[in-house]
């Protein structure tokens, strides 16, 4: 089944290249962690506060190792490549559709 989803505007995705990968997927699982249940009773905007400088740490610490597995990776020699036959499987498996 073809998706029916648009494609981003330009303008969305040129903001979206712009930050980490790594610090993006740390910042949303910090953030999730800190909306966690807790038995600390917290008004709705330390709620707020509290998880938002969760987000932040989480893109800090996900910003600062995807840098230093780049650097040792460069330092080491790695070069990673992908038969393109196999990045056209990932992008179109990426972008199906669940039911």
């Amino acid at each position: 089944m073809p998706s029916t989803a648009a494609p981003a505007p330009p303008r969305v995705r040129w903001l979206l290249a712009r930050f980490s990968h790594t610090g993006l997927v740390f910042a949303a699982l910090f953030y999730i962690i800190a909306n966690t249940p807790s038995l600390l009773p917290r008004p709705w905007w330390m709620q707020g506060l509290v998880a938002a400088l969760s987000g932040v740490c989480g893109y800090v610490l996900g910003l600062a190792l995807g840098r230093l597995a780049h650097a040792t990776a460069r330092w080491l020699g790695l070069h990673v490549t992908m038969n393109p036959r196999r990045r056209v499987l990932l992008a179109a498996s990426a972008s199906r559709s669940r039911p």
